[in-house]
Parts: structure tokens; sequence; C-alpha cells
């Protein structure tokens, strides 16, 4: 089945989809409990902490080896179990039992609720004016219809449903928009995106495999969060990487309008700001604008930076406890995911925290002192990973390690149009802030949003030349996509207040918001965003095949590295090199005979595949890091050469291999074990003893 297919992509994003919604909406639900009657602030909640509860127990699975699906579902078995076995809960154990028994006869009478359902919206729909007439004639629909003729109450109701349902159609645009780029490489390109693509997908199965930190210590979480989402997904790992990155830049698109829309009160800048991020970020985020689409750690640690900020003003406004323990999951994931982002976050959740102390030290100074509290423990989560690779022996990330110790001399950044733009929102949100008659709490989201953003631009232009990091310099522009948007959501919320002060003209807001968007995509079109490849596409989509086609274990691929990260976990993988390196040409099986022996190979799987390619890949020559993979293409156009030679001495004295797979750039040669894998006694790769016996 092509990959690019319908119904391919159909199952598999089905699969996909059903597993997360499990995972971080419908468990979360009876998990732990959330007081806000706003839906998407009560789904944000409860994402962090599902994020912040599977983290928890995934390190404790897999310290313990006991990272399976049955332990995670008897881990979360007993969390929704317990409170209902405490003392002084009988009567919440007969509420439950009771639930449990009205859903299951609810279940048994579907056929008639859902014929009632139908019913019900033919009949709304059918004399909608008689239905709705009250709502017509009221006097606070938001509009003057003292000019209006024949049929103006009509018109008024109309009115009041388009700009009562505008700003949810609006903000399915933007985010539909948002997904169309995004999501257009994942569902027609099989081969993943960027090089750090293929380590996250290393990294996950490492987990699945009980092994942390296989490669030095890195934090782990991102990769704990992929194991959960192929256990219970059940496809190829390929897919949930594929499919989650994009996921997780939208979910940066949807905090953004989240955040600028609760803490302005308007929903029509937030949908600006998720447009900002999710339609135009290029402007932005420039060169790194690819990374939308890869799979990343720093990008899933985005996520949390924007809601942290939030539940951080909201409890000191509220003084919730729900709002405290959000806080502390969004701090601790971003923690445990990435220790950059954390910071960016800590900078954030630090500025609230600050303009709170400031605004009043009498109102605010208790929970600022629990704020401050939740960062410390925060903080001490994420130490304590490497504390963790300590105790287990881990070694270092060399790569990661000399990353962060390069240091280089840079001048301050030089601000572009758009930061002057962000800069401007600053400015407005800071003059909103301190207009009279606003009580302290009121004063707080604008006035944190503003000291932010003011720390957020400093840090971006001097933030590298200070400190020399190349770490810093080189993520300035991811870190400040999400400061800069923020404020122009937040500049341009305080804009919009002048149309907010027309009630009777609040029918402009969806005109003028739609009006921004399309200006917004005359200049910047949407375009699926393009990243660069490390390997064929072709040969990504016959790894897939082989891997759907035999079973677990039983072949083994013999290509370059990328091949690696594919193969681990599904089947074997074995490096070209190795290949004419170790087997025989003249050697008397059609199967690779080791050199020195007259047996075909019994240590390899039965079903071996061999990826010549007839053409290198490489990246085009506008790509930076095309010049330092340059001997790395040298040393692979060698090794496909003296296969070449390989192959050729062998078809002196044998068959020709039969071929798998073959295009303009890559054939795929396949040999096949003389006997039967699961009679053969003598396998290693499949035991001491046969799967089966023949009856005699």
């Amino acid at each position: 089945m092509r990959y690019d297919s319908l119904v391919n992509q159909s199952y598999h994003l089905a699969h996909f989809a059903i597993a997360f919604l499990i995972l971080y909406w419908l468990l979360p639900r009876f998990i732990f409990q959330d007081s806000s009657g706003d839906r998407l602030e009560r789904l944000t909640n409860l994402f962090v902490k599902a994020c912040y509860f599977y983290i928890g127990i995934g390190y404790l699975l897999v310290l313990t080896h006991l990272y399976e699906v049955l332990a995670v579902a008897f881990v979360i078995a007993c969390v929704l179990i317990f409170p209902y076995l405490r003392k002084g809960k009988i009567e919440e154990r007969e509420n439950a039992i009771n639930n449990f028994r009205y859903r299951f006869y609810d279940a048994l009478e579907s056929g008639f609720m859902l014929r009632q359902t139908v019913a019900n919206w033919r009949g709304r729909n059918v004399l909608p004016f008689k239905r709705f007439r009250p709502m017509r004639n009221s006097p606070e629909v938001p509009i003057d219809v003292s000019v209006l003729g024949k049929g103006k109450r009509d018109l008024r109701w109309m009115v009041s449903q388009l700009t009562n349902l505008a700003p949810f159609w609006l903000l399915v645009l933007v985010i539909g928009g948002s997904a169309y780029i995004r999501y257009f490489d994942a569902l027609t390109q099989a081969s993943p995106p960027l090089s750090d693509s293929y380590v996250a997908l290393a990294w996950m199965k490492y987990i699945e495999r009980r092994v942390l930190f296989h490669d030095g210590f890195y934090p782990a979480g991102f990769h704990i969060t992929l194991a959960y989402l192929h256990k219970f997904a059940a496809i190829d790992q390929l897919y949930v990487l594929k499919y989650t990155g994009p996921l997780m830049s939208l979910f940066i698109a949807l905090g953004q309008y989240l955040v600028v829309s609760r803490l302005s009160g308007n929903r029509y800048a937030g949908i600006i700001a998720a447009a900002f991020y999710g339609w135009a970020g290029n402007i932005f985020l420039g060169g790194v604008w690819e990374r939308q689409i890869g799979t990343n750690s720093q990008e899933f640690a985005f996520v949390f930076i924007m809601p942290a900020i939030y539940f951080a003003i909201r409890y000191l406004q509220t003084g919730k406890r729900d709002v405290l323990t959000a806080l502390l999951a969004a701090c601790s994931v971003a923690g445990f995911v990435h220790t950059l982002a954390y910071g960016y976050l800590a900078i954030g959740v630090a500025c609230a925290v600050g303009t709170a102390l400031l605004l009043s030290l009498r109102q605010f100074g208790m929970r600022a002192v629990w704020v401050s509290l939740i960062g410390c423990i925060s903080a001490v989560e994420s130490v304590s990973q490497l504390l963790l690779a300590k105790l287990i022996h881990a070694s270092e990330n060399d790569s990661v390690k000399d990353f962060i110790n390069s240091k280089v001399s840079v001048p301050p950044t030089e601000l572009k149009p758009w930061d002057y733009v962000a800069a401007a929102g600053i400015l407005l949100t800071l003059i909103a802030a301190l207009l009279p008659k606003k009580t302290k709490v009121e004063r707080l989201p604008e006035l944190a949003s503003a000291v932010f953003g003011i720390t957020a631009l400093l840090f971006y232009r001097y933030g590298g030349h200070l400190s020399h990091s190349v770490v810093i310099v080189s993520r300035a522009d991811d870190e400040w996509a999400i400061g800069s948007i923020f404020s122009i959501g937040m500049g341009l919320a305080s804009v919009w207040k002048l149309i907010a002060f027309m009630p009777k003209y609040r029918i402009l807001e969806p005109i003028v918001c739609a009006s921004l968007l399309a200006g917004l995509y005359q200049v910047n079109p949407l375009q699926p965003i393009k990243a660069i490849k490390m390997e064929w596409e072709s040969g990504v989509r016959q790894y897939l095949r082989i891997a759907s086609e035999y079973r677990p274990k039983t072949w083994t691929i013999f290509s370059q590295e990328e091949g690696y990260d594919l193969a681990l976990g599904n089947g074997f993988h074995t490096y070209l090199r190795d290949f004419y390196a170790m087997y025989d040409p003249t050697g008397e099986s059609n199967f690779p005979t080791r050199k020195g022996q007259t047996k075909p190979d019994k240590y390899i799987a039965p079903d071996a595949f061999v990826f010549h390619e007839k053409q290198v890949y490489r990246l085009p020559k506008t790509v930076g890091i095309s010049t330092v993979l340059e001997p790395t293409y040298q040393r692979r156009e060698q090794e496909n050469a003296l296969f070449a030679k390989w192959l050729e001495e062998f078809e002196k004295t044998h068959a020709k291999p039969d071929v798998y797979y073959e295009d303009d750039n890559l054939v795929i040669y396949h040999f096949k074990y003389p006997v039967d894998p699961l009679n053969n006694p003598e396998s290693v790769v499949n035991g001491p003893e046969p799967l089966h016996r023949k009856e005699h």
C-alpha cells in the first residue's frame, strides 16, 4: 500500500488520534480534577497534567525495566480506583457504580438516542425563526437597527449569530491552515525531516526497550511521550514520529490563542496571534521554520511555555489550587524535556511574579511565594534527571556537551521590521495596563505581559552577545518568535478595545479579523513547509513495506546510518560496508556466506535486504551542512562502488539476487535463507527450537 494513499493515511491517523485522545483527553478527565469553566483552559490543564503524570511514571517504569502496556495500564487503573477505596468514600463508590450502570443501559439504548438526536436536530432546523424569536426581539443584540427597514428583527438575529460563531470558525480556519502546511509532508513523504528526527526515533525505541540515556545523558521526557503514543497506537514508530512533530507545533500556535485571548479578554486578538505563528511563522523563525514539521524535544517543550505563563498569572489573580498544580505540571514537563525551553519558561514565570510583587506585596505576596516554590520544585525535578544519569552510570552525550560548551563572539542581534512591530505591541500593552480605573488584579495580566515582552526582547538582542553561548545564539529566533508574537497579540488586543467600546457596532470585529487574516494570507500565502531529508524517499517507503510484509526480527537491512534508526526494534540493521567485508562472493550458497566458511550465515535474519544506491543521496549545496557532510557522501560512494564489485563477483558463480525494488536512484536486493526459518533448529535468530513442528 502506498504511503500517501488515502486508505493508508486514514488507517494510521485514526490509530494515532484514538491513542492521543485516550491518553490526553479521556483518561485525564477521570484522573485529574479541574474547576475551570473555560473549555480550552480546562483541556490545557488536563493535557499538561497528563504529560507530567505519564513522564513521571515512564521514568519509573523504564528505570525498573517494567515499561510495557500492561504495566502502564495497571498504574493508571490503580490511580483511577484508589480514590474510591479510601475510608469515607462509600457514597462516591456507590455513585461511581451507579454511573457505570447508567452508562451501560444508555449504551444499549444508543440506537433510540441517535434517532432522537437526529429528530431534534431536524426540528431545530425546520423552524429556526420561530425557535429564536425571543432572541430576535432582545434589546441586547449588538447592532443599531434604527436605519433598517422591513425584516430588521430577522437581520438582528442573524447578526447576533454571526458575532457569536465567528470567533470559533475563524479559529478553525487558522488552525486548519496551520495544519495544512505542517501535515502536508507527514501525509505525503515517508522520510523523516531533518537529522534530529532520526535521533528522536531511535531514542523513542530505546525507551521501549527500557534503556535510559543510551547515547549519553539527554532529558528523556519527550521520548517517553513518543513511546506512550506508539504503545497505544500500535502502528509503526515512524508514523508516530511523523504525526507528533506537526501536532506539537500546532499546539504552540493554539497556546498563543489561549494566552492572548484569555489574558486580554479578546478572542480575535488571540486568533491573529495564532495566525502569525501558524501561518506566518517563517517571518519570525527564518531559517528554522522547517523545524515546525520535525519531531524535536525543543518544540515539544515550547508547547508548555505560554500555558505556564498563563497559569502563573491566573494563580496570582485567583489563588486557585487547581491552577497552581497545572503550573507545576507545565514547568516540570518543560524541565523534563528541554533545558533551554525550561529556562525561557522560567523567565516568563519570574516576570509574572516580579510584576505581581511590584503591584502589591500584601495582595500577591503569599501567592508569589507559592509560585516560586513551584519553580524550585520543577528545577529540582529537572536536575534530578542528571543525578539519575550519574546513578545508572550513563555517559555524557558528547555532541550535546560540545554544543553547550561552544563559544562565539557576536554583536547584538540586529532588529528586523517585525521586531519593531513587537516592540510597539509591548508599548501598547504597557499603556493599556497603566490606564486608570483598573484594580491591581485587572492590571496584572497586561503589565506582566509587557514586562515579559521587554525581557524577551532584551534577551533576544543581547543574550548571545553577552553570554557568547552558541546555544543561545542559535536558538534566539526560536524563542523570540514566541515572545514577539505574544507581544503583537497583546498589543493588538489593546488597540482592539477601541472597537469594543462601541457595542452596537461589534459586527465590525469579525470583519476586521477576517480582513487581517486575508491580508496576512496575501502577504504570506500558505505553502507546505519543506524540510531537508537525509535519504531517498523510496528507501524509507521500502522499509515500511518490508516491516509490513515480514514478521518482526526475521529480516535484516544492510544500508547506511539512517537505516539503523528505522529498523531498530522491528528488524536488524548492518552497515553496507560490513556486508562486502564479511561475506565471500564465491561462497557455495546463494545466501550470504561468511569468509572462511562454507555454510550460509545463520547469525543474521533469514531475509536480508541490501540497499544499494546507484546515486548517493546528497543535500543541496544551498544547505549549510552539506559541506560538513561531503566526506560522508564520498565515503558512501566508495562503499557502494565496492558493493557493486562484490555483486559482480557474486554473479559469476551464482544467480543474480532477487530485486526487491529498483528505481533510478536505489536498488534493493533480497537474499533469502535456503531453509524455512520456522523449521530451522540451527537458526540463532529464531531460537534453538523451531517455532512450529510439522506433523508426520
